[in-house]
């Protein structure tokens, strides 16, 4: 791999951590929980790479470094419940999902902000670097 290459995605990775850090900052200031009680921001773990930022952030001590204590200002949650209805109902403050996922729930009401990046999904086609196949239309 180039090194270019290995230094536009650790430097994607690095701004998008700091993205998301962020955005938990500027939750605490309120020290609202899911349901809009005081308490730490509830932020639920989505099964998609879209979501891998956090756990680098998190696993590298990024929030702590932004004074943010996990279990006081913030906790991470597992669910398997639609993001919709974990946003809807309260569980969670914050959660990832594609935008186009979202759109009927938000002409039906569910009042959600978008904070990152918005795109259509993550779809790559690979192949192994030995080969032979060089173009997508191979």
């Amino acid at each position: 791999m180039n090194i270019n290459k290995i230094l536009k995605k650790t430097l994607a990775i690095v701004l998008t951590a700091t993205l998301v850090t962020g955005t938990l900052t500027g939750c605490n200031n309120d020290k609202k929980s899911a349901g809009g009680g005081s308490g730490p921001i509830v932020i639920d773990d989505v099964a998609a790479l879209c979501f891998v930022p956090l756990h680098i952030a998190d696993a590298l001590g990024f929030f702590e470094a932004e004074g943010l204590e996990k279990g006081k200002d913030y906790n991470i949650i597992k669910s398997s419940t639609d993001v919709s209805e974990i946003l809807g109902t309260g569980q969670a403050d914050v959660a990832a999902n594609l935008l186009s996922a979202e759109l009927a729930p938000i002409s039906n009401g569910l009042d959600l902000k978008a904070v990152l990046g918005i795109h259509t999904g993550c779809i790559k086609l690979l192949a192994a670097a030995d080969s032979d196949i060089t173009d997508v239309s191979q």
